[in-house]
């Protein structure tokens, strides 16, 4: 087994904040919609977790995937959909909410596909741009005109 210590999580966390910093970067000092989300388990914790004795040491790997994604967000002014708590839980052990799940216990229903989306679209569509020039974003309070 591979160790994943802080060392892994502070070099994930950075190559977040370099995709988030080249973003802006594209952008050319304007404006940008940009949101992102945090790492979830669509299907749940799985079974094989419990029956090798590993659902702590895999949802705290999780937990720590979702953790970076906040941090790095948080440090360029990026919205994230917390779709981690939403499906797993604030531990990413719970079961996922029946309605979401088809009968095979894995596949997403309609509910469970759409719940994903809506939280996204709750962010909105507020701008985003670099700050003083050094890819440090700040909300624009004038979003952009929507195109159907």
């Amino acid at each position: 087994m591979t160790s994943r210590g802080p060392e892994t999580w502070a070099r994930y966390e950075a190559d977040l904040e370099a995709i988030f910093d080249e973003i802006f970067a594209l952008g050319d000092g304007r404006p940008v919609v940009l949101r992102t989300y945090d790492s979830y388990l669509p299907w749940g914790p799985l079974k094989t977790w419990e029956t090798c004795d590993q659902l702590r040491v895999c949802a705290a790997c999780f937990g720590e995937v979702a953790d970076a994604i906040h941090r790095a967000a948080a440090k360029r002014g990026v919205p994230v959909a917390g779709y981690s708590a939403a499906f797993s839980g604030p531990e990413h052990v719970q079961p996922l909410p029946s309605a979401w799940v088809r009968g095979d216990g894995v596949h997403p229903s309609e509910s469970g596909a759409e719940a994903p989306a809506d939280m996204m679209a709750d962010l909105g569509y507020e701008t985003v741009a670099p700050a003083n020039n050094i890819g440090r974003p700040s909300i624009s309070p004038d979003p952009p005109a929507h195109r159907a």
